[in-house]
């Protein structure tokens, strides 16, 4: 089972290799996709769920023929804050 990603401010290029799902964790179920670092090739389940993340990713679906897979981002925080929004540009 891929580990999740963790998100700092030093950007990661990543590729969506999976359509939403749903997972359950102790707050509930969460909306999330499989990814893989285009640098590295490792593969982690990244949340979308945050409000950051998830308005920049309908954009690139819309865009993509409505789908989330092959989509590819970079991702960072926008500053070290626990509560800093993500920040989402393509390649």
């Amino acid at each position: 089972m891929p580990s999740y990603l963790k998100v700092g401010t030093e950007p990661l290029l990543l590729r969506i290799t999976s359509e939403p799902y749903v997972i359950y964790t102790s707050r509930g179920y969460a909306p999330v996709v499989d990814v893989a670092d285009c640098k590295t090739s490792e593969v982690f389940t990244m949340f979308i769920s945050a409000a950051s993340i998830a308005r920049k990713l309908e954009s690139l679906r819309r865009a993509n023929d409505n789908s989330f897979t092959g989509l590819e981002f970079w991702i960072r925080k926008e500053s070290n804050d626990r509560m800093a929004p993500y920040v989402l540009e393509q390649p």
